[in-house]
């Protein structure tokens, strides 16, 4: 997999309006130019002259699975990296080219499941009633959608998710709306057409942009041919509807879809007014590109 260095221009090939931490698109008439970052580029936001030892573990295991992810990923963000030691729930690994290796480890850790769905259009026992909603959990009324049952984290949504439990076709998935423009309360649960249309398999290459209009990084998603053709499908049927970008089980984005998107490209930006952070966006389009973690794990110690 190569990433071109280089600035070009590229036509944006869909449409669909987005707000604050939301899926970058533009209409089928305007021209963004984007930078591109090679792959395993030499100023990587973690790149340097240093080595460490980092320690990972997990209470879910499978080492062997992860630490080929866990290489792969290191090596996108520009750091060399080579797995010394794997046990089941265990795994250390040495750094070299690494500035911060902290930071590096943090960007690579999360599993980043992706899945694409459309919102279901009739929300079910997900609909908002104060008369129905579990202790602790509130009713938000944004001003174009339904009543959502809404809470300030997604864990005070846990019984509301609940209610989805055996639906046919159906799962459930929290939204928090983070930064200036966020709601009241944050987090919002919705219900999802299942199964996904889009998922980590349907990826072909994962690169960090940056937005000719904003500044802030984004991530270029550039879908396999067979996942091309799904995408087209599943937003033909979804037109004026809103599709959930799922990151590890909770709702990144759900822009409306305006109209069908064909090319296969979708451009994923993140962090509201302020943008995403350079290296979460390089450890973002790293892990997109590489398969995503069988099993959560966590940074032990770096040394």
């Amino acid at each position: 997999m190569q990433y071109p260095s280089r600035v070009k221009d590229k036509k944006a090939l869909f449409g669909i309006a987005a707000g604050c931490g939301c899926l970058v698109v533009f209409g089928a008439a305007a021209i963004v130019a984007i930078l591109v970052f090679a792959e395993g580029a030499s100023d990587g936001p973690f790149s340097g002259d240093g080595t460490a030892v980092v320690v990972l573990s997990s209470e879910e295991g499978q080492g062997a699975a992860a630490a080929p992810v866990f290489v792969a990923r290191f090596e996108a963000l520009g750091v060399e990296a080579t797995a010394d030691d794997v046990s089941d729930d265990r795994i250390v690994l040495t750094l070299s080219n690494v500035s911060d290796p902290d930071g590096a480890v943090a960007a690579v850790l999360p599993p980043q499941r992706l899945a694409m769905y459309l919102v279901a259009a009739d929300q079910g026992p997900l609909t908002g009633d104060e008369a129905s909603a579990p202790p602790g959990v509130s009713v938000r009324r944004d001003y174009d959608q339904p009543p959502a049952f809404a809470g300030p984290t997604p864990e005070s949504l846990a019984p509301v998710l609940a209610l989805a439990d055996g639906l046919a076709d159906r799962v459930a998935a929290v939204e928090c709306r983070r930064g200036p423009y966020a709601a009241d309360p944050p987090c919002a649960a919705y219900l999802l057409e299942s199964p996904p249309g889009i998922t980590n398999a349907d990826v072909e290459t994962a690169s960090v942009q940056e937005d000719s209009f904003t500044g802030h990084p984004i991530v270029l998603i550039e879908l396999t041919p067979d996942g091309a053709a799904r995408f087209a499908d599943l937003t033909a049927r979804g037109v004026q509807r809103k599709l959930a970008i799922v990151l590890d089980g909770e709702i990144v984005s759900a822009p409306i879809i305006q109209e069908r998107i064909t090319g296969g490209e979708v451009q994923l930006s993140m962090g509201g007014e302020a943008g995403m952070h350079p290296g979460e966006a390089r450890g973002l389009a790293a892990s997109l590109s590489t398969e995503p973690l069988p099993t959560r794990w966590i940074h032990e110690a770096t040394r």
